[in-house]
């Protein structure tokens, strides 16, 4: 590869190009829909299609965080491990370590 990515990098940017298109798509499609919901009254469908609406925006919002970080090459960092705390709230008759 002429820059460097390996094969698996490549694949998984064009198919987070891919599934963002198709979910933006689709995001388009559901605020029409809402609209006509709306219009007509139907509430409890406006507002299933609002509680979608928000949980595909978010998917969509972490898909670009995505993309940006496999553009940009950064390798994912794993959080540190939570270490190992004795917390004595002076009630327990155990003796502490």
């Amino acid at each position: 590869m002429p820059d460097g990515r390996s094969r698996k990098d490549l694949v998984a940017i064009g198919f987070m190009i891919v599934w963002m298109v198709v979910w933006g798509a689709g995001i388009l499609v559901a605020v029409y829909l809402l609209g006509g919901r709306v219009l007509a009254g139907e509430a409890i469908a406006a507002l299933v299609l609002l509680v979608w609406l928000g949980a595909a925006v978010f998917a969509l919002r972490a898909a670009a965080r995505r993309l940006a970080a496999l553009l940009l090459g950064e390798t994912r960092v794993r959080p540190r491990a939570a270490r190992e705390h004795h917390w004595s709230d002076g009630v327990s008759d155990r003796p502490e370590r």
